[in-house]
């Protein structure tokens, strides 16, 4: 019997710990509508975001307790013959510390039907890659939060530019 609880003991220590060091910045969904495309492309994102290299699907809160990416989709059915949905995603900064539901960053709006729900979903993922790198560059601050405990948590400063106004990039080139 000791021995299974020090097995479990170990197995959630270890697991705290890989949780600890994740660096990937946090990512929740927020869907409203009740589309069938919609409801699909909203599953297939978090999907997308489980499956990142750069973000970690976390669920959305209000008030959350850690800094956070929240994407909220808005869908409707345009074309019930098809199926087709309009779909505008909103990109927001939220934290504990920010009021409301967060900061506007930016939006986007697709056209999705049955057979293109994959690549409307993978399609937001490098509107959040430039979002995220946009914050990282405008509000160092508030991107720092993003990253708890990683590589540049204290350290990053936001890119400068050169003396012939090309920028200089103050992440290795590893982290590009």
């Amino acid at each position: 019997m000791k021995t299974i609880l020090a097995a479990i003991a170990v197995c959630l220590l270890a697991s705290s710990l890989a949780i600890a060091q994740d660096t990937r910045v946090a990512v929740s969904v927020n869907h409203r509508g009740n589309d069938q495309v919609g409801q699909q492309v909203a599953a297939a994102l978090k999907q997308a975001i489980r499956g990142s290299k750069s973000f970690r699907f976390v669920y959305d809160e209000v008030a959350p307790s850690f800094p956070r990416i929240v994407a909220y989709l808005a869908t409707i059915n345009v074309d019930k013959d098809t199926g087709a949905s309009a779909i505008s995603t909103t990109l927001s900064y939220d934290s504990f510390d920010i009021r409301g539901r967060g900061i506007y960053l930016t939006s986007l709006v697709q056209y999705c039907t049955r057979l293109s729900v994959e690549t409307c979903a993978k399609g937001i993922l490098p509107y959040l890659d430039a979002t995220v790198e946009s914050l990282r560059r405008t509000w160092p601050d508030l991107w720092r939060t993003l990253i708890p405990g990683g590589e540049y948590a204290d350290l990053q400063v936001p890119d400068t530019l050169s003396d012939d106004g090309s920028p200089v990039s103050s992440l290795p080139a590893s982290s590009r």
